[in-house]
């Protein structure tokens, strides 16, 4: 998978993905105007939320986000298991092969 559909963000990812050097994720962190990061996988390892960094982008631009992606893609998945349950049973009455 690559970096820009990962979660979390490593200081050279985050930069990039925000188009700045690595050396000021630092000094934005400290400004408020990236979030903190998490040490999840280590005091020498820090990761950056990607949903979390996009929020506070978005927020510091007056724009509000309705909902987490995360819940966005629940709600997807959600959907496409009733449908595929609904196709299934409608295999299932007309007597058609379900696999």
């Amino acid at each position: 998978m690559g970096e820009a559909l990962e979660r979390w963000l490593s200081r050279e990812g985050l930069a990039r993905r925000i188009d700045v050097k690595p050396h000021n994720v630092a000094r934005m962190v400290k400004q408020g105007k990236l979030p903190r990061p998490s040490y999840h996988l280590g005091e020498r390892s820090p990761r950056w939320d990607r949903h979390a960094v996009d929020a506070l982008m978005m927020k510091s631009q007056g724009i509000e986000i309705k909902r987490d992606m995360d819940e966005i893609l629940e709600r997807h998945c959600e959907e496409k298991i009733r449908q595929h349950a609904a196709l299934q049973g409608r295999k299932k009455a007309t007597g058609r092969r379900v696999n």
